[in-house]
């Protein structure tokens, strides 16, 4: 039973996640994550205006980009030394992550890319040619393996 509304609970299991009790009530304040202030916006400080920066999860998607959507945001107040953004805590299962709200911050480490390396013409033309021969000795050894097993069958009948 949920302690705010008394309405029942279900368990929630997304696919290759980790399972989670939401409330029925869909506007059960048990459901929502409170928006958070995270800090002061740099530009708008820059422009001379006011402005919050608000960690503020998706109804719809249930994501908090750039931050990630699981977990306890806890504002710190303290500001990154090198793109001087407002850092935030993240307290998951995994336990806390310091991060930077910046995604351009140099402090973050740059993963490679993910997909084909760059190859030069020649050596695809070797793969290529190589992958056509393997194929067709695949195919050449499928068909003699189906028809042993025909004849196969047919002394099984006799």
């Amino acid at each position: 039973m949920c302690p705010e509304c008394g309405a029942p609970r279900i368990k929630c299991q997304p696919f290759r996640q980790k399972a989670f009790e939401i409330c029925v009530n869909p506007t059960c304040p048990t459901n929502y994550e409170p928006d958070l202030k995270v800090g002061e916006c740099k530009v708008c400080a820059e422009a001379g205006r006011h402005g919050d920066l608000i960690a503020h999860k998706s109804e719809k998607s249930g994501k908090r980009y750039p931050l990630p959507a699981r977990g306890k945001l806890e504002a710190t107040g303290e500001t990154c030394p090198e793109c001087g953004a407002p850092i935030v805590v993240v307290n998951t299962a995994r336990g806390p992550w310091r991060i930077c709200v910046n995604m351009d911050c140099p402090t973050k480490e740059k993963k490679p890319a993910r997909g084909r390396k760059t190859t030069t013409k020649a050596s695809t033309a070797k793969k290529t040619t190589a992958a056509k021969k393997t194929s067709t000795a695949k195919k050449s050894t499928a068909k003699k393996s189906t028809t042993k097993k025909t004849t196969a069958k047919k002394v099984a009948d006799k």
